[in-house]
Order: structure tokens, then sequence, then C-alpha cells
């Protein structure tokens, strides 16, 4: 009985293994790489954006009432150093009874330092008892966030702090 058979060497298999684990290696390096640029580049822009908020942003409602067109003009004060691009107002009838809105200041950003008036269309048009405001600042050319500090007038428990404008 003749064996014809015959396979790779010893050295060529030992090369076609140190080959793939170094390609496999190689592979792995550029993937880390790239996750830990991309995460560390997520974490800094959320740092940034947090701490431009903390310390940048101050935003007080000085006044809110209801219009007979059956909108809500709110007074707002910005006494932080970031200009406000867009704020997302919530208005409380009570703790069950919201009603959101994602509103830009017109016609421009409300500066640092500055004083505007908002206009915002409602569906709630009786008995607002608490006004929540997010701000929203630019980190970027086209680019903004929403702070996550709030601004609050008014408590839901409390009387209706809206009165005819």
């Amino acid at each position: 009985m003749s064996k014809s058979k015959k396979g790779i060497s010893p050295l060529i298999a030992t090369v076609l293994i140190l080959g793939l684990t170094v390609v496999l290696a190689a592979l792995v390096a550029m993937w880390s790489t790239q996750f830990t640029k991309d995460t560390t580049k997520s974490v800094t822009e959320s740092a940034e954006i947090q701490t431009r908020c903390a310390r940048d942003v101050r935003l007080d409602i000085k006044s809110a009432c209801l219009a007979s067109t059956g909108t809500y003009k709110i007074v707002l004060e910005n006494n932080g150093n970031e200009a406000i691009f867009g704020l997302k107002v919530r208005l409380f009838q009570n703790d069950n009874t919201v009603d959101s809105k994602s509103v830009n200041p017109n016609p421009n950003p409300l500066p640092a330092f500055g004083v505007q008036q908002i206009t915002i269309p409602a569906t709630i048009l009786t008995a607002v008892k608490r006004i929540d405001i997010l701000p929203t600042i630019a980190i970027g050319t086209n680019k903004y966030a929403t702070c996550p500090s709030m601004t609050s007038y008014g408590e839901t428990t409390g009387i209706d702090i809206t009165t005819p404008c």
C-alpha cells in the first residue's frame, strides 16, 4: 500500500499560523484604536456641554401670562455668558397634564445678559401651575445641545401662575 497523500510541511504550517495571528492582531488593534478615539471624543464633547451648561447658563423666568389669543407670553432673563438658541418648554396644569413645546427665541437667540419675551402656543389654556424650561446652546457651527439644568416657575400643587395679559 502506497501513501500518495502529501500535506504541507510543518514549517509552512507554522508560518501560515503566525501570519494569520499577526493579521488578526492588527485588525483588533485598529478596531480598538478607533473605538477608543470615538469614545474619548464622545465623552469629551459631553463633558464640555455639561461644563458650559453648569458654568455659563443662568436662565430665569421673570413673568408669565395668558394672552387672549390662546398663547402664553413668558419673559425670560439670561444672566449667563452663553446665548440661548432654543428652549424646551413644559407647561404643567398638574402632575399628570403637561404640554411640551420646543421654541426658538424670536427673531434672534436670547443673548448673554439679555431679556426677551417668548410666545408659546399651548393646548392647556387654563390653570397652568408650573413652567419648566430647558435651554439649548450652540456647541459649534450648526450644532446645538439642550442643557440638563432646568429653570422652573411655580409649583404643580400651588396656585395658578398665568394671569391674563
